[in-house]
């Protein structure tokens, strides 16, 4: 990938902010590394004893300067990475940081009180979609893997956020399926993965997502900037772990959106 000038000056503008922030901050260097390492607990003791310090003073100032120093340690990774790429050309690569960009806003939106951070799953990788925990008490963290082509299957379809009966939950993969004994030409039947957070902890649950009407990115399913549920419902939608359950529930909430409407008449 040709490096242009404006990424060399973001690249010098964001280790000119860290050194400042080091020397103001009074930090040891190892505290510094180990924060662009992503290894803020497993630090030497001086930068432990540092981490302390500042945890004693605030926890709140403490995430703030983390998470301030490892945002301008990644943006500097980024650019480092793409210097070393060889193509010119990378269409897959872009579409997959615009899907990154994408889904790390909407959990931001939904998971407000839990530190998230989305990451990318490459042909070439190793990275398995799905979640990882990381830390315990204030240090926890969600890490969520999504495919290359979750901009296109999942968010331009508008499914990214569905309301399910157990509370709102983030969608990794979504596999259009089709049934005989379900022909209605409004619903559609997805094969989905999703993510949710409880207690700062994600997991994965395996299910089957059933929506009514047609939905994008423009228009979702369920609109997450929307802090009332109701308003946020674009689609009327279900999601359970079974297909046989999902489709009982999904009717009993096409019947209550019916029957709502008419009230409004």
């Amino acid at each position: 990938m040709t490096y242009t000038p404006e990424q060399h000056k973001s690249l010098a503008f964001a280790a000119e902010q860290i050194a400042k922030a080091r020397k103001e901050w009074g930090a040891p260097y190892s505290y510094i590394q180990a924060l662009s390492e992503s290894r803020s607990y497993r630090m030497d003791d001086d930068a432990t004893e540092y981490k302390r310090g500042i945890e004693d003073l605030s926890s709140n100032l403490r995430r703030a300067f983390e998470d301030h120093i490892e945002n301008l340690c990644r943006h500097i990774r980024n650019i480092r990475r793409e210097r070393n790429e060889r193509e010119t050309y990378n269409p897959v690569g872009r579409i997959g940081g615009v899907g990154v960009a994408y889904a790390a806003r909407a959990l931001d939106y939904v998971y407000q009180r839990t530190r998230t951070q989305v990451d990318l799953s490459k042909p070439s990788d190793d990275k398995k979609v799905g979640v990882e925990n990381d830390g315990g008490s204030y240090f926890e963290k969600v890490y969520i893997t999504i495919g290359i082509g979750w901009k296109k299957l999942v968010h331009d379809r508008g499914l990214a956020i569905i309301n399910s009966s157990a509370g709102l939950r983030f969608v990794l993969t979504a596999k259009p399926r089709t049934f005989s004994h379900i022909d209605d030409d409004m619903t559609r039947v997805f094969e989905v993965k999703v993510v949710g957070i409880k207690s700062k902890k994600g997991f994965v649950e395996d299910g089957w997502l059933l929506v009514h009407g047609q939905s994008s990115g423009d228009a979702p399913v369920y609109d997450h900037k929307h802090d009332n549920k109701l308003d946020a419902t674009n689609n009327v939608h279900a999601f359970h772990r079974s297909l046989g359950d999902c489709k009982k529930l999904f009717d009993r909430r096409v019947k209550a959106h019916v029957l709502n409407e008419l009230d409004n008449v």
